[in-house]
């Protein structure tokens, strides 16, 4: 897709061709045009003070777009009606952009993993707003190919790549190379940290996103922070619009080594997790 940091529209109607899928339900289940969902996301992130071009946001919906067509043959959401997919998917990726913006410069080339992707989310919308090098990880291997069809598809597979692995794996072949790494909706942040663990630099920082995080998770989260060498630094809170609810953006930073070798084996730290030590 041609890019532009010029206005929407004269960036739409200066080359029709391309900008045909525009015109399109950007879902089967919905009513709503591709191009109608860009002008919802345009006010959304007026809303939150997102302060991304209007090509950003162009690139974050025409992932969207593409992953709804991809999901009409391979299941990459169960959230397939409108605007749900548009603030669930976009909105919320998009928030993680916008936390992470306090941390580190998105201008910078950081190298960030997404843990547990699926259609690419948060990934692939943080790709589009920034010019972090990212790394999809997945362990469903349709999924995979699905992200790195999309990531061709906008011009980032130059820097965004998709891998087919279980995180314990992957990790011994990656080593400690990722600045930030991202998860959301993938398991509680106990498990998430140990997941996290062997893939982030000494300074870097994991943010992870979850709804209503309880007393217990975030109990256990300290404990196993501490464990793995991160301190809590913050927890970043939305109210979504319309009563889709509230999210939490938990923010870790690595300050000291693992107290523990990782990874574990594979399943070790869903069956047996660190906090229950």
């Amino acid at each position: 897709m041609p890019n532009c940091s010029c206005d929407s529209e004269l960036l739409i109607s200066s080359d029709s061709k391309a900008f045909s899928w525009l015109e399109n339900n950007i879902s089967s289940n919905s009513s709503l045009t591709a191009k109608e969902a860009l002008r919802m996301l345009e006010k959304l992130s007026e809303s939150y003070s997102l302060g991304y071009d209007d090509n950003q946001l162009l690139q974050v919906i025409y992932h969207l777009y593409l992953m709804y067509q991809k999901n009409e043959v391979i299941n990459l959401t169960s959230i397939r009606s409108m605007p749900d997919g548009l603030i669930l998917h976009a909105l919320d990726s998009l928030l993680f952009a916008k936390v992470i913006a306090g941390y580190v410069h998105l201008d910078s080339s950081s190298r960030l993993l997404d843990m547990g992707t699926g259609g690419g989310f948060p990934g692939i919308p943080i790709a589009a707003v920034s010019n972090f090098n990212v790394e999809l990880l997945d362990s469903v291997g349709k999924k995979v190919n699905a992200c790195n069809e999309f990531a061709a598809a906008m011009g980032l597979d130059d820097r965004v790549h998709a891998s087919h692995d279980r995180l314990e794996e992957f990790a011994r072949k990656s080593g400690r190379a990722f600045d930030l790494v991202t998860a959301r909706a993938l398991a509680k942040l106990d498990i998430l940290i140990e997941y996290a663990e062997p893939y982030v630099k000494q300074g870097g920082y994991l943010f992870f996103g979850k709804a209503n995080p309880g007393e217990q998770e975030l109990s256990d989260a300290k404990k196993v922070a501490r464990l793995c060498g991160f301190e809590i630094v913050s927890r970043e809170t939305f109210e979504l619009p319309d009563d889709y609810g509230h999210r939490e953006i938990v923010v870790l930073r690595k300050v000291a080594k693992s107290k523990i070798k990782l990874p574990r084996k594979n399943g070790e730290a869903r069956n047996h997790p660190l906090s229950a030590r």
